[in-house]
């Protein structure tokens, strides 16, 4: 089994390198494809130097409509057995050997359980054994069959799948919960602040407008609150033991 992998990025300098790392582990040297949305820092030069393949796209801020077309658009034009689209602090918990499993089962989409990582650690890979909440928000549909459908249209955030069109003589069979999606947006206090203020201060006009993304735009003083009441409350995030490259 083959898969593309494509990653959304914007000034990623810190998580790309942890991210690439991470999906090469699972599956040996997959194709990545680095989508990124003008970024200031190394992002495209780490990018570059691990291999990946880099298409940079524009937007007027960040834009959770066009960043959701990007998806959407590689999600259909990929060539590889499967696609995974996803965010760049998104960490998905699923193997080559899971694929081979789920082609047997004739399943076409990967509908994850969704977990935010909570840590107060220097880097993500300082990061022995995750820890954290069940993120309902980050329940996804990333992952996907190629060959089986003529349409493909994630929601903003590719949280949903707005629109999906089996092709003729398909049908949509979706794995729900099997596996688990980690979202490194919280490994310390100071990153998520700091990140959430990065990011807040370039809404695009049309994010503001329809609200998109708006919990970047609360104060610091919120941020920190909504971290330590789920530090004190986060567990181990226990996952069957997966066979890796």
């Amino acid at each position: 089994m083959t898969i593309e992998i494509h990653i959304l990025t914007y000034n990623e300098q810190v998580m790309l390198p942890f991210t690439i790392q991470h999906y090469r582990r699972m599956f040996g040297n997959p194709k990545i494809v680095v989508h990124d949305n003008g970024s200031k820092d190394e992002t495209i030069m780490l990018a570059k130097l691990a291999g990946c393949e880099v298409v940079p796209f524009h937007t007027d801020g960040m834009n959770d409509t066009m960043q959701s077309r990007v998806k959407s658009d590689a999600a259909m034009n990929a060539t590889a057995d499967w696609v995974l689209c996803i965010d760049c602090d998104e960490e998905c918990m699923i193997t080559t050997y899971d694929l081979q499993d789920l082609e047997d089962r004739g399943i076409n989409v990967v509908h994850f359980e969704g977990w935010d990582i909570f840590d107060q650690v220097t880097k993500p890979e300082d990061i022995t054994v995750p820890m954290g909440c069940r993120s309902p928000g980050y329940y996804k549909p990333v992952l996907l069959r190629t060959g089986t459908f003529s349409t493909i249209e994630f929601g903003a955030g590719a949280h949903n799948l707005e629109r999906l069109i089996p092709m003729e003589g398909k049908s949509t069979n979706m794995s729900i919960h099997e596996y688990k999606l980690l979202h490194y947006k919280h490994w310390s206090d100071k990153w998520v602040i700091n990140r959430s203020a990065e990011l807040g201060a370039r809404q695009s006009s049309e994010n503001l407008q329809k609200g998109h993304s708006g919990h970047l735009l609360l104060p610091a003083n919120a941020h920190q609150e909504w971290f330590d009441n789920h530090y004190k409350s986060r567990e181990v995030i226990h996952d069957k033991r997966i066979k890796v490259c």
